[in-house]
């Protein structure tokens, strides 16, 4: 009697502990093993085009979706600026990997400043984002240090980071002149004439050296010719305005 109750406590206890060997298997070791077969490491799709990273995590089972957009002066348009999860992260196939996509540098208009005195003009372009690359000062009709344009002008759009140059008056009234021939003249000759006009000389470019072999030479530069003139002979130039030649280079001699 007492082998049969020990015989039954026995199959009892076999028993469960098969059915809860089961039960531990379905519901714990199976899922498990099943879940790490359905598992990924998140890759790493910041800094690539959208269409680029959408592939590489379709190729994992995982689904690349955009949550929103964001100016970026580092990436441009379309390119990822960040992703949830983060890289690396182990998660199950068919997740949603969020992106943060760029919507490339913020853009600006350039402000309308003409009319405005400097320091005003320099207020309303720094209120903008833009810098100022350039003062330049020149000619005008307009009241000094009053602007009279920008480079880009008015409602251009360009990168908020950008420079834009200004255009302000120096309350000098330009006056036009027809620009004299100076082809023919000496370069010293053609010097007297742009310094008394209140004109520049700006680059002279030489060609042509006449040299007598034999002889005790030397170039003098006041002596050359010259050939080319820009502007050109009766064009309309102003007080300031700077002329660039092209002379022939002569060879005389000279005595010690």
């Amino acid at each position: 009697m007492r082998f049969l109750k020990t015989f039954g406590l026995f199959v009892v206890v076999m028993g469960s502990s098969f059915i809860i060997g089961v039960l531990i298997f379905n519901f714990i070791v199976m899922p498990l093993a099943v879940g790490l077969h359905r598992e990924v490491n998140v890759p790493d799709v910041c800094e690539k085009e959208f269409t680029k990273a959408k592939e590489m995590l379709d190729s994992l089972g995982l689904e690349g979706v955009i949550a929103s957009y964001k100016f970026s002066e580092l990436l441009p348009e379309g390119y990822v600026i960040s992703q949830t999860p983060l890289p690396s992260r182990r998660v199950k196939k068919g997740k949603k990997i969020k992106l943060i996509l760029s919507k490339g540098e913020e853009k600006v208009s350039v402000p309308y400043t003409k009319g405005l005195l400097l320091e005003q003009a320099k207020n309303l372009i720094s209120s903008t984002g833009l810098g100022i690359k350039e003062i330049r000062y020149i000619c005008s009709e307009e009241p000094k240090d009053e602007v009279v344009k920008t480079i880009p002008v008015h409602n251009t759009l360009i990168p908020k980071s950008s420079e834009i140059i200004l255009i302000v008056s120096n309350g000098e009234v330009r006056l036009t002149l027809g620009m004299p021939e100076l082809t023919g003249k000496t370069l010293k000759e053609s010097k007297e004439i742009i310094e008394e006009l209140k004109l520049f000389l700006g680059k002279v470019e030489y060609t042509g050296e006449n040299e007598v072999a034999g002889q005790d030479e030397f170039r003098t530069v006041d002596s050359a010719i010259v050939l080319i003139q820009f502007p050109m002979p009766g064009a309309e130039i102003s007080i300031g305005d700077t002329v660039n030649l092209i002379a022939e280079k002569r060879v005389s001699s000279q005595s010690e």
